[in-house]
């Protein structure tokens, strides 16, 4: 089957399309009607000073929450959390024709190979590793020190022309995080690198940087080694099975053009993305990947191995060999997939109450781990709930506050409806254009409602482009 190769591969929406918060009112004309038959599809699966540059963030302290079906509001006068009446517009449950699934499966596979890197930049990339390197050996010598391609480029999810991604790693006595990062920053600048800027207030402290030799922008954390288990985790989920990769590129391209994809800002990075991608197919019946923590199902958890980091249990089942034909009895398309996480984060996740995991492979509720609490800390957000795998106290959607989970909710809300209405993949993917500014508002009520949270927030680094 032919796909029209001419459409644009970043093409743009005009703001009108997308109102900023309700995205229930979406543009008629990017719902196509068709009298062919409604596809039967499965019922929905249930349940981180000196002459550098800084860059500081803060956050606001919000107190109320959407949830998928209603909104949360904290009475901060006690410890729990009160629900209010209020509720989100309620979307009709439409399925997409057959032929609109189908055409969306193709598109996603061909908008995946043209998002992943050719082998040149995977070749650019290393060149600059090893300069880096040579770098960091001078700068300590007298230190054990060497620095670790992490992220989206070692697990096959780079998109073209990511972010480099790499950690540092360095004995303690070499100092703080802080100051290594002010030092690698200084020497980076006199080496030539542009626009570098230390962000200290980071949870896992960073510095960013544009390399003019091999055009890349890279970030450098220090001694983030859970990061670099994540990685190598992430990395075998996606060998299982080819969907999971391609959907995690294909989610990770509409958060993306989305504006949906920066920590810094108040939205989810692109590892937590992968995260979502990853528990909605560990719960697909029967399910597309399985729980690497918890393989073979028959393993009690109380015996499984141990590989300890900083006190954290890194250990994940690995036997490719054994995992390539977990998710053959799941027949389900991409494009079916697609349509069902959309369905699924619009219609019937449980945002007050739900935790993903997928280190359990199923949705925690948040009185299990005490995010069902309002935190005193606005960094400390449990509003959208995403579970690092390995820190299991760290919620990787700490950075979304009540109007950034919003914003999310609409875009959700905007995909589904789409998909729902037989729209392609061109049309989801449509890059976001804030709203015009009338020239009386201010610049700062110009920025996107999740630009007012800029927790300095890595999310363990495991992806980041």
């Amino acid at each position: 089957m032919q796909v029209d190769s001419t459409s644009s591969l970043v093409p743009v929406e005009p703001a009108s399309t997308m109102p900023p918060v309700e995205p229930s009112v979406i543009d008629a004309a990017h719902l196509p009607t068709s009298t062919a038959p409604i596809m039967d599809f499965p019922a929905a699966d249930a349940v981180d000073t000196d002459s550098v540059d800084t860059e500081d963030h803060k956050t606001d302290a919000d107190s109320e929450s959407d949830s998928g079906d209603q909104e949360t509001d904290f009475d901060t006068s006690t410890s729990t959390m009160t629900q209010t009446v209020a509720r989100r517009p309620v979307l009709p449950d439409i399925r997409p024709d057959v032929g609109a699934v189908i055409r969306l499966g193709i598109a996603m596979d061909k908008r995946f190979k043209a998002l992943v890197p050719p082998a040149a930049e995977y070749e650019r990339k290393m060149a600059l590793l090893n300069r880096l390197k040579n770098i960091v050996r001078r700068l300590w010598r007298d230190y054990n020190v060497d620095l670790h391609l992490f992220g989206s480029s070692a697990s096959d999810l780079c998109l073209v022309n990511g972010d480099v991604d790499l950690c540092l790693t360095i004995d303690r006595q070499a100092g703080t995080r802080k100051r290594l990062v002010v030092k690698l920053a200084n020497t980076l600048k006199r080496q030539g690198m542009k626009n570098v800027v230390s962000l200290l207030r980071a949870r896992v402290p960073i510095v960013k940087f544009d390399d003019p030799t091999s055009r890349l922008s890279c970030d450098i954390c220090i001694n983030n080694v859970l990061a670099l288990h994540n990685t190598r985790m992430l990395a075998v989920y996606m060998k299982i099975d080819r969907r999971a990769r391609v959907m995690a590129y294909i989610v990770k391209h509409w958060a993306k053009q989305r504006e949906m994809n920066d920590p810094y800002m108040g939205s989810l990075s692109s590892y937590a993305w992968v995260l979502l991608v990853i528990n909605f197919l560990q719960r697909r019946d029967p399910p597309v990947l399985p729980c690497l923590q918890r393989h073979p199902a028959t393993c009690n958890v109380d015996e499984l191995p141990k590989v300890l980091v900083r006190g954290h249990n890194c250990y994940f089942y690995n036997d490719l060999i054994r995992l390539r034909a977990y998710g053959d009895r799941n027949n389900e398309s991409l494009g079916v997939l697609l349509f069902e996480f959309f369905r699924h984060y619009a219609l019937h996740f449980d945002y007050a109450h739900s935790v993903v995991s997928i280190r359990t492979a199923r949705l925690l509720d948040k009185q299990e781990k005490s995010w069902d609490k309002p935190s005193d800390t606005p960094r400390d957000n449990h509003h959208f709930s995403i579970e690092d795998p390995f820190d299991l106290d760290h919620d990787l959607g700490r950075v979304i506050d009540p109007h950034s989970l919003r914003d999310i909710q609409a875009e959700f809300e905007r995909g589904f409806t789409l998909l729902s209405h037989n729209a392609d993949l061109e049309h989801l993917c449509l890059k976001y254009i804030p709203p015009a500014v009338s020239a009386p508002e201010s610049a700062a009520a110009a920025a996107p409602s999740n630009a007012s949270i800029a927790p300095a927030e890595d999310d363990s680094g495991a992806v980041m482009d």
